[in-house]
């Protein structure tokens, strides 16, 4: 039981300890909120810096951090719904939304 316990809480430990920082910006490695959802792990956090983001039918599909710094705007252009999370232990923090053109909760 020792040796259970143990692995579990090595295993949290390494898990936790092992989430990154991904940014987004013009000048940064990924410039796409999408791209870097897709290259990120569950407790990854990504932090977008200020400026427009365009891209709409934003998928969050894993247990991860989005922050905006300085209020970065996700825009719809009205054509399409921005953020979709279908994953649990999401936190979206500090962004502008506009122009949503599709907008419902399914829970």
């Amino acid at each position: 039981m020792k040796n259970l316990s143990f692995t579990l809480l090595f295993s949290l430990l390494y898990t936790f300890g092992a989430a990154n920082t991904i940014e987004v910006c013009s000048g940064c490695q990924y410039t796409s909120i999408k791209t870097a959802i897709q290259v990120a792990n569950d407790c990854d956090t990504i932090l977008v810096k200020e400026g427009n983001y365009t891209e709409g039918n934003i998928v969050i599909d894993k247990a991860l951090s989005l922050l905006g710094e300085n209020y970065p705007v996700l825009d719809g252009k009205g054509e399409t719904e921005i953020l979709t999370i279908t994953a649990n232990h999401v936190v979206v923090r500090g962004f502008q939304v506009q122009n949503v053109g599709t907008s419902y909760l399914e829970d």
